[in-house]
């Protein structure tokens, strides 16, 4: 239930859209002469391709980092972001959430389905300000 939760919202988060930061003129300026100093760069290939992804993705915005601009702006609560974060990382990265429930466990989720809640509600939100009636 908890992966399922947590893979929700991330959908949610990325349906949302607040998915990108645009890079000023002295970013781009800077990502620029990073990418020519690659490409004459005697570094490994392997470390080359490396650097020019992340320079590539410098704009987008991770869903923790989403998310958390969100819990900024008012939309979403903060312990959910905490939640999501914590959960999200073991499950993925192998730990299994017990399957013997505690208190503390039942909190996470509810939390959880709180912060689902709030995302639901501000996707409904802005589609329906995009919705001509």
């Amino acid at each position: 239930m908890a992966l399922t939760l947590a893979s929700s919202i991330e959908a949610v988060v990325k349906r949302i859209g607040e998915r990108s930061v645009p890079l000023s003129a002295v970013e781009l300026q800077a990502v620029d002469e990073l990418k020519a100093y690659l490409a004459k760069s005697p570094a490994p290939e392997r470390i080359i391709r490396r650097v020019e992804t992340s320079l590539d993705t410098l704009p987008s915005l991770s869903t923790a980092n989403a998310m958390r601009r969100l819990a900024d702006a008012g939309v979403i609560r903060r312990k959910g972001v905490e939640t999501w974060n914590q959960i999200r990382n073991r499950v993925m990265h192998g730990e299994l959430v017990s399957p013997y429930s505690s208190e503390k466990d039942d909190q996470n989720i509810l939390s959880l389905a709180q912060l689902f809640h709030d995302l639901t509600r501000e996707a409904v939100k802005r589609a329906s300000d995009n919705m001509p009636f």
